[in-house]
């Protein structure tokens, strides 16, 4: 099993935003092979902040997920021109396949 964890900062008044734009996007990642679970949260911790957790069945898929998002008709299509005017900076990840 792999995980990864991106934690995002958008700009002052765009976390609604983001989130409605997102939802779209995790309905299908889910769908595509190998998800396990995609979620988007509002972080208690992090000001004007949201984060994307995302479990997949191994590394492989989740390689072939973000490969995909290259691909027209892909949920991963396109993200750059629709979320990265929303960002306030670069955002911050983790990812690493599940020890225990």
């Amino acid at each position: 099993m792999f995980q990864a964890v991106s934690i995002i900062k958008v700009n002052e008044g765009s976390v609604d935003e983001f989130i409605e734009a997102a939802k779209p996007v995790a309905e299908g990642v889910r769908k595509q092979e190998g998800c396990i679970s995609y979620n988007v949260f509002i972080p208690d911790e992090v000001e004007n902040g949201v984060c994307v957790l995302e479990v997949w069945e191994s590394r492989e898929l989740f390689e072939a997920h973000v490969k995909s998002g290259y691909t027209e008709g892909d949920p991963l299509f396109g993200l750059g021109e629709k979320f990265g005017p929303m960002f306030a900076e670069a955002p911050n990840g983790l990812s690493g396949d599940v020890a225990v």
